[in-house]
């Protein structure tokens, strides 16, 4: 259980180079898909990129939902729903929440 926690929290952590790791990984498999006419190869990476894009905007909502839980927790729920109202200006047009 702790080595599982430790991976979350390095996840949590390394969130953003994580994400861009994944799809710096995807595009490059994307352009050797285009260079050598792989049809094969680039269905994976489009599915990649959407395994990726769903995974990270899940573990994004994970992480604002434990931010605010914490802030619950200390600062009570005034607090938590300023959070709230703060994370729903932030929020890129047309994101579901």
């Amino acid at each position: 259980m702790e080595t599982i926690l430790g991976v979350a929290d390095f996840a949590m952590v390394h969130f953003e180079a994580i994400v861009t790791f994944a799809f710096a990984t995807i595009g490059v498999l994307s352009q050797a898909a285009a260079l050598f006419n792989l049809s094969g190869l680039a269905k994976i990476s489009a599915t990649l990129h959407d395994v990726v894009q769903i995974m990270a905007g899940n573990w994004g909502r994970a992480t604002n939902l434990i931010k605010v839980v914490k802030i619950y927790h200390t600062d009570g729920p005034l607090a938590a729903l300023e959070a709230l109202k703060n994370l729903a200006e932030t929020a890129p047009p047309g994101a579901v929440s």
